[in-house]
């Protein structure tokens, strides 16, 4: 994301919680498994859990171009998802 000038330093992974379920309007998923998780840990909220386009592997463990493609994989769904909810 550095290289298109967006600066995630400062994120940090976390377990998702009810709360965050909760002020959540919508939760994207990249994979079917864990939108599955989500939904089974969360059922009451099922409806506002989506996969993120029709899924987009982990790039944990792979080179630069793994982490570019899921990066672009990324940011084509929300640019799609954008455009459906307008």
């Amino acid at each position: 994301m550095q290289e298109l000038g967006a600066d995630l330093s400062g994120h940090k992974s976390r377990q998702v919680t009810r709360e965050m379920i909760e002020s959540s309007e919508a939760i994207f998923a990249m994979t079917q498994s864990h939108a599955a998780l989500l939904k089974n840990a969360f059922p009451d909220y099922a409806q506002k859990i989506n996969v993120l386009g029709s899924g987009i592997p982990d790039p944990f463990g792979g080179d630069i171009e793994v982490y570019r493609k899921s990066r672009d994989s990324i940011l084509a769904a929300i640019k799609k998802y954008i455009e459906q909810v307008k």
